[in-house]
């Protein structure tokens, strides 16, 4: 795990506390309000072994004191503070994944620093002005703020919770174990219940009546991934998420778990992120297959950077994903491990190929008998030779066929398969041939 880096930037009427974790590329991760940078916490481990991961805490929640008179912040006021944090870290574009509320602040910093942003991931912004019953909607977050005002803001966030999840009258959710969770865990609870206050007073209405610029984004240069929840109830974030998508005209990006998928099931979104990021082509987040453009010739695979620097990957070179357009980002991390298990498997098969072909020589030299004493580099020298070579002619049969794939068929894979038969079969007759010139053994037989 790399290690944390905690610092400060003072920014009008703020300090804003951040986080640095790994090298390479930037990732801004924006929390959704009243939640802070530790709610991002294992996700941005689970990526800053490929990229540099900045999460932060929001002027006047957690550790980020406002400096200046307290007032409603707007998602303009918010997304301002993300351009300043940018531009602190770096010259170049940087990539931006916001949830929830800073989603918000993702989508508005597309629109008024377009040139900061090298792509987005917006996963379930909730733009109640988006939904056809966008009048219902603020009536209901009004009774929320109503709540707060008259019996506190602990009746406020289980009244909140619930109608973010489309049922108002909804029972209290149940409250985590909290006998279960980590001291980092516990203390970020710690820090969310002393936001609340600030939340209702402060954040809740003015953020909910943001609505974004829907022209900008789609005739700009930011590539913008709108994420939903599988599990998600039918709910504000999740009919914006589809709404906002819409609108994009892109596809959506289907992440596990409900609306907190993302910090619940940090490993697995975190290979999401990155394969949406650095490997999802452009026409693919815009719903439109490259081949249908006007003026396209031969269909290409693009990538979705157009720099050579790229987010940093596990084990080796990005490469375009080469699946049918609009496919879930899982199903792209479901063939993958299956082509890691695969490999695996074909590397095990050439070793074993080569230890019975050894095994098979090895029988009848022990059996004639060695020379004055034992010839012991048949052990260390030929077998583990034998099965190294095994090993590289089985995965060279099974890899180099994928430069040229398309995309994964079982044709594909029933073709490489037997191409590696092939060269198995012929390691075999070789090791068979190389061993049967080996000059003869002589027991040693003294009178």
């Amino acid at each position: 795990m790399n290690k944390t880096e905690t610092k400060i930037l003072e920014v009008p009427g703020a300090q804003l506390h951040y986080e640095l974790r790994g090298t390479g590329p930037l990732l801004l991760m924006i929390p959704g309000a009243p939640a802070d940078a530790g709610a991002s916490a294992g996700l941005a481990d689970g990526l800053s072994d490929r990229c540099t991961v900045v999460t932060y805490d929001q002027r006047g929640l957690s550790r980020s004191p406002l400096t200046g008179p307290a007032g409603d912040r707007t998602v303009a006021a918010f997304s301002q503070d993300a351009h300043r944090l940018i531009a602190a870290l770096t010259d170049e574009p940087a990539y931006v994944l916001g949830t929830s509320g800073g989603a918000l602040t993702g989508l508005d910093l597309a629109t008024r620093h377009p040139a900061q942003i090298r792509a987005l991931i917006a996963h379930e912004p909730p733009i109640p002005e988006l939904l056809p019953d966008a009048a219902h909607w603020c009536r209901t977050f009004h009774e929320v703020h109503n709540t707060y005002r008259n019996q506190g803001p602990e009746a406020a966030m289980q009244r909140f919770v619930a109608t973010i999840d489309g049922d108002a009258d909804a029972p209290p959710p149940e409250m985590p174990d909290f006998s279960q969770m980590s001291p980092e865990a516990l203390e970020m609870m710690g820090r969310i219940q002393g936001n609340l206050d600030y939340f209702f007073d402060h954040v809740l209405l003015p953020v909910l009546r943001f609505e974004p610029d829907i022209a900008a984004p789609r005739a700009g240069p930011v590539r913008i991934a709108v994420g939903i929840g599988a599990a998600s109830p039918v709910g504000v974030p999740l009919n914006s998420a589809l709404v906002l998508a819409e609108r994009l005209d892109t596809k959506t990006i289907e992440f596990s778990g409900d609306h907190q998928g993302l910090a619940i099931d940090a490993v697995t979104s975190a290979d999401i992120v990155h394969a949406v990021l650095a490997r999802q082509p452009r026409h693919e987040l815009n719903g439109t297959p490259e081949h249908d453009r006007p003026g396209q010739g031969t269909p290409r695979r693009l990538l979705l950077l157009d720099r050579e620097e790229t987010l940093l990957p596990r084990g080796g070179e990005l490469r375009s994903l080469g699946t049918p357009t609009g496919q879930p980002a899982s199903l792209v991390i479901m063939r993958e491990r299956v082509e890691a298990l695969s490999g695996t498997g074909v590397a095990l098969a050439g070793g074993f190929v080569g230890l019975l072909g050894w095994a098979a020589d090895a029988e009848l030299r022990a059996r004639a008998g060695f020379e004055p004493g034992p010839d012991w580099s048949v052990l260390y020298a030929e077998l583990p030779l034998t099965v190294l070579v095994g090993v590289v002619a089985a995965l060279s049969a099974w890899l180099l066929p994928r430069r040229w794939m398309i995309g994964p068929s079982v044709a594909g894979y029933a073709g490489r398969a037997a191409l590696v038969a092939v060269v198995l079969a012929g390691f075999w007759l070789a090791v068979q041939g190389w061993y049967a010139g080996l000059p003869e053994s002589v027991p040693d037989r003294k009178p």
